[in-house]
């Protein structure tokens, strides 16, 4: 697959992958904000609930209180039966600009003036109202109750004095509706019944009992799903505490809370007072509540990454390895085409009769067929024991052997290639070295490889040193060397099958890359270990250490 494509195929996979996350996100997002939304309806169904029952409650106190207030309720009576006389003999007249209805009492003498002038307008202030309203209560709880007919509710400051000539009294009576007049005094007399109570009961201070709203809270939020810790208080219309004492630490949160309610939502007279509570732990409550389907969700979106990871690996792991083997067959076509040629030249001057009769150009020819023959077995060989080394089946010779012997063989072996170089190689071999247990043969042949490395991995005449040293546990091979040296990118590769420093088809080193791939399955057989230690320019030293005891019985 071409780099082009390659990444053109990430890029894809990215997006899918991102887009899946999206609506992973997206999903969890409209899962919390529905939970929420369910949570909230619950709390105010909650509040709505907790105000009935303060309504209940409250009924109940003043029907047990009833007896200890007869001289206002006899009053509240008077009131009730003259405005019953009222509209049995009254007749009425709206003006359909202002909302205004003017009463008057017709079987009354006119010189008593008697009349309840009233203005029901759209646009008003609630405060103006009350005060209203509470002067009328004055006037209603006053000794006389004909100074409640002789006083004017003007709710409406523009409201002026108009005798029933001016305001077209005849005219009008024909064609005034006569149930919206007693539907409005019912309203008054509801008012009035107000009056009475709030007279009674006094304000909101006095009405509330911050214990019972406490008490019908949590028994009302129990009865919605929501068993959480809560903070509450009762604010009034300035979002000033109306209970002080009762408040928590977090006044300053519990007022600003979106979760309020009205206590007294139906009345005119009474100042408003809010019912405000607070969740600390509502977010870690809903989140709670839906650990599942988070889980689910993250789970789901870790499978996703973690798929997307691996198959980009994958991907990159094949390019990466396709790359590798075809450098291995440039390479080894080229290192197998080159002794090949060798040969085929030398045979074809040997078929020369006149070249025949010379017996030392014979010799040289045969001694070069002989070195390229030796030269492809070798490389033959090299294949073949990385391919062994790929089945499970691979298994080393274990036997005694003399460490210090096998590096002297292998040292021999290299010899002739180091001087060809230019270079030299020398041995620092302790005597204190012992006999281990091990494979003789695949070991000489990991210790050549090192030396084979160093000597080829030079842009100078090379300068090579083996030693072994003596260690507690096993033996130390140590081999090092004056070359080009290893990037650290580069150590974390060098013992890759088939890779190679450098890459590519650049020939100006021979070879597989399948020596220290070599080296390091050997030492692991023997239950050893390799490192590495480099610098570019400044060499390499490479040390493997094989243990005593490996294999002993």
């Amino acid at each position: 697959m071409k780099k082009a494509k390659l990444t053109s195929v990430i890029v894809l996979v990215t997006l899918a992958m991102v887009g899946l996350i999206a609506v992973q996100l997206y999903w969890i997002h409209n899962a919390i904000t529905l939970k929420e939304q369910q949570f909230d309806m619950a709390v105010n169904d909650a509040l709505g609930n907790v105000v009935v029952d303060l309504e209940k409650q409250e009924a109940l106190n003043m029907v047990k209180g009833f007896g200890f207030e007869t001289k206002l309720f006899n009053k509240l009576n008077r009131l009730d039966e003259r405005i019953d006389s009222i509209e049995q003999s009254t007749k009425a007249m709206a003006d359909s600009i202002s909302n205004r209805v003017v009463i008057l009492e017709t079987k009354r003498p006119k010189a008593f003036g008697e009349h309840i002038s009233f203005e029901f307008h759209q646009e008003f202030n609630p405060d103006s109202m009350r005060k209203g309203l509470r002067s009328m209560a004055e006037a209603l709880f006053s000794d006389d109750i004909n100074d409640f007919f002789n006083f004017k509710i003007n709710i409406n400051d523009r409201i002026t004095e108009m005798d029933s000539g001016q305001l077209g009294l005849e005219e009008a009576l024909g064609t005034v509706d006569t149930a919206t007049i007693m539907h409005k005094l019912d309203v008054v007399k509801e008012v009035m019944k107000e009056l009475v109570l709030v007279d009674i009961q006094g304000g909101a201070h006095n009405r509330l009992d911050p214990q019972l709203i406490d008490s019908f809270l949590l028994v009302e939020l129990v009865d919605n799903g929501i068993n959480q810790p809560y903070e509450f208080g009762v604010f009034d219309g300035a979002n000033m505490p109306i209970f002080e004492e009762e408040l928590s630490k977090n006044e300053k949160k519990v007022s600003h809370s979106r979760y309020k309610v009205n206590l007294f939502p139906g009345s005119l007279v009474s100042d408003p007072a809010f019912l405000k509570i607070r969740f600390p732990a509502k977010h870690k409550y809903l989140l709670k509540t839906m650990w599942g389907i988070l889980s689910l969700s993250g789970l789901l979106t870790m499978v996703i990454i973690l798929s997307f990871y691996y198959t980009v690996r994958t991907i990159k792991k094949q390019k990466q390895d396709s790359d590798i083997k075809s450098d291995f067959i440039n390479n080894m076509t080229h290192e197998l085409k080159t002794p090949i040629s060798t040969i085929a030249l030398a045979c074809e001057a040997i078929s020369d009769e006149d070249l025949r009769k010379s017996d030392d150009q014979m010799n040289k020819y045969m001694s070069m067929i002989d070195f390229e023959n030796k030269r492809l077995g070798n490389l033959v060989e090299d294949v073949l024991q990385s391919a062994a080394l790929d089945k499970e089946t691979f298994e080393i010779k274990i036997e005694e052997i003399n460490v210090n012997d096998i590096i002297g063989a292998a040292v021999e072996k290299m010899k002739l290639l180091v001087e060809k170089n230019g270079g030299k190689i020398s041995t620092d071999l302790s005597d204190e070295v012992g006999i281990l247990h091990g494979d003789g043969f695949h070991l000489a042949n990991a210790i050549s490889n090192l030396i084979d490395n160093a000597n080829k991995y030079c842009d100078k005449s090379p300068e090579i040193t083996v030693r072994s040293v003596h260690r507690s546990e096993g033996v130390a091979v140590i081999c090092e060397d004056n070359g080009i040296g290893i990037s650290k990118g580069d150590q974390k590769k060098i013992f890759d099958k088939l890779y190679r420093v450098p890459m590519g088809n650049i020939h100006n080193v021979k070879g597989f890359g399948l020596g220290l791939n070599y080296v390091q399955a050997i030492v692991g057989k023997h239950n050893g270990n390799i490192q590495v230690i480099s610098e570019p320019g400044k060499g390499s030293r490479f040390e493997i250490f094989i243990p005593y005891d490996h294999g002993k019985d």
